[in-house]
């Protein structure tokens, strides 16, 4: 979560020290992320096993002058790993990614408490072998995927101020993430046929969001 929201604050500063009005009005955006990784091991002799990470992700972001979007993101990743050291190698991989447009998609969170989060999401997932390369064409996946915040609520505060010239930008983020458990259903829809997985539940998550106030000023 945090090297995505850097990222985004990246972006929103290059764009404020390139047209930021004068003077102007502070405004508001927030960041929110669900993301979960089941993990799953397969004795393949005494000396091998298969470790296969199933990962669904969402991105939300809001706030005032901004309209909500989403960003979300199914992958499956497989390696081959020696019992004596874990080291692994790759054997295959597939991703595919989604704004959450279709009819069918549905995202829900408490962004305040951290409670609660629903997902389900439709992804067009291309596979791919060791090397990287394209196998075969996208497949249709459906996920459902619900989090339940656990614990308590951590929460941090941070500025960052950059001034060159007649620039001048200031923003404040407060951040808050929750302990989660997720649990999630899989679904792949190939050659007519619809295959149905439980992924179980889980509690290697990322919950929560970030809060930024920005104040841009020009001479």
């Amino acid at each position: 979560m945090r090297k995505t929201f850097l990222l985004l604050v990246g972006v929103t500063l290059a764009a404020a020290t390139v047209a930021a009005p004068a003077q102007a009005a502070p405004s508001k955006s927030t960041t929110t992320t669900a993301e979960a990784f089941w993990h799953f091991t397969k004795s393949v002799s005494d000396t091998q096993y298969l470790e296969t990470t199933w990962y669904v992700g969402v991105f939300m972001t809001f706030g005032n002058g901004i309209r909500t979007t989403f960003y979300s993101d199914l992958y499956q990743d497989v390696e081959l790993c020696k019992t004596s050291n874990d080291r692994c190698t790759e054997v295959s991989s597939a991703y595919g990614h989604s704004r959450l447009k279709r009819g069918t998609d549905v995202f829900t969170m408490d962004t305040k408490d951290l409670t609660t989060a629903h997902l389900h999401g439709t992804y067009m997932v291309q596979a791919f072998d060791r090397s990287g390369k394209p196998v075969g064409s996208p497949t249709k996946y459906e996920i459902v995927t619900d989090w339940t915040g656990k614990g308590s609520i951590t929460k941090s505060h941070s500025k960052f101020t950059f001034h060159t010239g007649c620039i001048h930008f200031n923003a404040t983020d407060k951040g808050k993430t929750r302990p989660a458990t997720a649990t999630g259903t899989l679904r792949e829809y190939s050659s007519g046929k619809v295959t149905e997985l439980s992924l179980g539940t889980t509690r290697d998550t990322m919950f929560g969001g970030d809060a930024t106030v920005q104040v841009n000023h020009t001479c």
